[in-house]
């Protein structure tokens, strides 16, 4: 699962970045770990930069450089923040903002997604036995408004791996450990 990561991301992620009219495909791609000691899902989101400052700019009415804009960061905070969620019945898990980091051609996010309190021992219980997580789903609508647009995400939790796929009919998913692949690979993204 995480080989399929990295290669769709190679392949991928060079390709969204570019001009729209010469590739009409955008891909998001993120990765989310659960972490045990702190019962939240550590996440890794890859967004091609232009696309995302293409979006910022649309949704702000003003040209936003992730580079040189100084409210660029809070910005892609509040955009992630409402386009990104995990919910347990009609509860919000929160969004612990860490930080991102621009690169050449795509920009980095890293946040924390953590389920309330009273849902703390179901969503851990659930995620140890490799089960769904009852009422329990994630929603991504990220660059939604783009034709072609595909994000990815790679969840892992108590050795197990599942790919969710979401576009812009399919923005929400069950958390459902019960038919992933299970692994012991080390994660692809280190500190």
């Amino acid at each position: 699962m995480r080989l399929l990561f990295v290669v769709l991301t190679v392949l991928l992620l060079p390709h969204a970045s570019s001009a729209e009219a010469a590739h009409p495909f955008h891909a998001t791609m993120a990765e989310l770990d659960w972490n045990s000691e702190s019962s939240c899902f550590e996440v890794a989101l890859c967004m091609p930069a232009a696309v995302v400052e293409d979006e910022l700019s649309r949704l702000h009415g003003k040209r936003i450089s992730l580079d040189r804009s100084a409210d660029a960061e809070t910005l892609l905070q509040e955009y992630i923040s409402s386009r990104v969620s995990i919910a347990t019945q009609t509860r919000n898990w929160s969004l612990e903002w860490v930080g991102a980091e621009l690169e050449e051609t795509n920009v980095w996010t890293y946040f924390e997604l953590c389920p309330q309190q009273q849902d703390l021992a179901a969503v851990t219980a659930g995620i140890a036995a490799g089960t769904e997580l009852r009422h329990t789903s994630i929603t991504c609508r990220l660059l939604e408004n783009r034709p072609g647009q595909v994000n990815l995400m790679t969840l892992s939790a108590s050795q197990r791996n599942t790919l969710l796929h979401f576009s812009g009919t399919q923005i929400r998913a069950s958390l459902d450990f019960s038919s992933a692949t299970t692994t012991t690979a080390a994660p692809i993204l280190t500190d």
